[in-house]
């Protein structure tokens, strides 16, 4: 609506100076500098590469406050060893690298896996703030913490994508197969309603299962205050590390660099 509203303004005021006939060298000198207006207002939005990571810890990390600072010490994904090694910064720093100028926001949605009232489709406003019609990229990464209570359908999915594809209709939208848990049946659902909306999907079983991608107890990683941390927590250990986060940005990397060429 933004860029119609833009182009619609110019257009008008245009036509209002042609109305006003002050003169034809005039006239055209203004509808001259509208157009250039328009021009230089629509080279700075597109130039703007927008990109939205939806996801739990892996994503974007936003614990308990009993936890802040006990099993992990910053808001990045979980558990690379600094923020510029998570699977969003690489993908970022790969965007940067094909687009002018980038933006980047990652949200914890971790809430709408973990609800057991079996309303997720309720959870679907808090998102209003960070989907919008400018998105070019989303990435979703949900699924890991479904539980038995709370079992998951390919109708949550479907709706969570149809949202997306109404509030960001330009956008490329990938669903990332579990990187965490072997549930294969949450992983078959999420794939079936990638597949019966069109959107790409991504398998990452090898992340899941090697534990050459998986941090480990004893990984260091690095906090908020600057320090090295020691992960000691079984749940963060089994997260992936520097190579998961790599093999996942790679292949996000890939099905973009598909879709933009």
């Amino acid at each position: 609506m933004k860029k119609k509203m833009m182009y619609t303004v110019g257009i008008l005021a245009s036509a209002f100076v042609w109305l006003a006939g002050c003169g034809e060298k005039k006239e055209e000198n203004r509808e001259s500098a509208f157009e250039n207006e328009e021009k230089i207002e629509a080279e700075g939005m597109e130039s703007t590469y927008n990109y939205l990571a939806i996801g739990n810890s892996v994503t974007r990390w936003e614990g308990k406050p009993e936890e802040v600072n006990k099993i992990w010490w910053s808001d990045y994904g979980m558990a690379a060893d600094c923020p510029e090694n998570d699977y969003v910064h690489r993908v970022a720093s790969h965007l940067e690298d094909r687009k002018d100028k980038v933006k980047v926001e990652a949200v914890c949605f971790q809430e709408w896996e973990s609800n057991e009232a079996g309303d997720r489709d309720s959870y679907l406003k808090e998102l209003d703030d960070v989907v919008d019609e400018d998105l070019d990229l989303v990435t979703v990464q949900l699924g890991e913490n479904i539980t038995e209570k709370a079992p998951v359908t390919v109708q949550d999915y479907t709706t969570l994508i149809n949202y997306l594809k109404e509030e960001a209709p330009d956008a490329q939208i990938i669903f990332l197969g579990q990187i965490l848990w072997n549930n294969d049946e949450v992983q078959r659902i999420k794939e079936q309603a990638a597949a019966e909306c069109g959107v790409s999907f991504i398998n990452l079983d090898d992340v899941r299962t090697d534990a050459q991608y998986k941090a480990g107890i004893g990984a260091e990683v690095l906090g908020d205050d600057g320090k090295m941390h020691t992960i000691h927590n079984e749940i963060v250990a089994e997260h992936p590390n520097n190579l998961g986060m790599q093999v996942i940005a790679d292949r996000i990397n890939q099905t973009v660099d598909a879709y933009i060429d």
